[in-house]
């Protein structure tokens, strides 16, 4: 299965507010306003990028990929330089335990590493029991739980190809 991800517009906003609404994201997204103002504000962040994930032409999620050093008191600063963050979810309720969410994370994580990013790093609440396992499929290992500015989370990351010499 192959997945696209075109970038987020202002005509996807609506679809994104609707996908909020489904108890499946709201259960670990903020308040549906709150989480579409902050994909709003991520639209016009130059180190976040915001996508619509599509299936068959269908836009089923969204993906964001985000540097955690472009912000002075980032949480994650600490990972290595040029680290890209993501975070994403499933919008549609029919797609839910299907397959695609790990399917599409490492789609869209072996495209950071093809432009050269070292690590990608995730951070799913510690009860996400779904979205650790989606990542753990789709390569990501556990650093270990944190206390952050968005709460407790599990630090996962996948680590990109070592560089080779030729």
């Amino acid at each position: 299965m192959s997945y696209r991800f075109r970038p987020l517009s202002r005509t996807d906003l609506p679809l994104v507010r609707r996908w909020f609404d489904e108890p499946h994201v709201r259960q670990w997204w903020d308040d549906p306003d709150n989480g579409l103002a902050e994909i709003e504000q991520a639209m016009h962040d130059p180190g976040t990028e915001p996508f619509i994930v599509l299936w068959q032409d269908r836009p089923i999620g969204y993906q964001q990929s985000y540097d955690p050093h472009a912000e002075a008191d980032h949480p994650y600063r600490d990972q290595p330089h040029g680290t890209r963050g993501i975070d994403q979810f499933i919008g549609e309720p029919d797609l839910i335990g299907r397959g695609h969410g790990p399917r599409f994370i490492r789609e869209f994580v072996d495209g950071l590493f093809q432009n050269g990013v070292p690590r990608v790093v995730t951070d799913p609440d510690p009860a996400n029991a779904r979205a650790v396992r989606a990542y753990m499929k789709a390569g990501f290992r556990p650093l270990g739980e944190r206390d952050t500015i968005f709460g407790r989370v599990l630090l996962m990351a996948c680590d990109g190809p070592e560089p080779t010499d030729h």
